[in-house]
């Protein structure tokens, strides 16, 4: 394998990224937990919920650690 040291680093700090989304996803906003169906539908609209919870959680705490945040 020919990646160079740089590379390794960028392509693992994009995975670490991901790798914490799923965690808070599944740790704090009950991701595996709170949906008990077994149909696709209800699983998919379950971590749209979710993802969607997360996604407001992040612009809450934009708004209120970043002061050049607008709103």
């Amino acid at each position: 394998m020919n990646i160079s040291v740089d590379k390794i680093i960028r392509i693992y700090g994009k995975r670490w990224g991901i790798e914490a989304f799923f965690k808070i996803c599944k740790s704090n906003l009950k991701l595996s937990k709170e949906c008990k169906s077994l149909s696709y539908d209800a699983m998919t609209a379950h971590t749209v919920i979710v993802f969607t919870r997360y996604m407001m959680l992040s612009v809450v705490n934009l708004h209120e650690s970043d002061p050049r945040a607008i709103g």
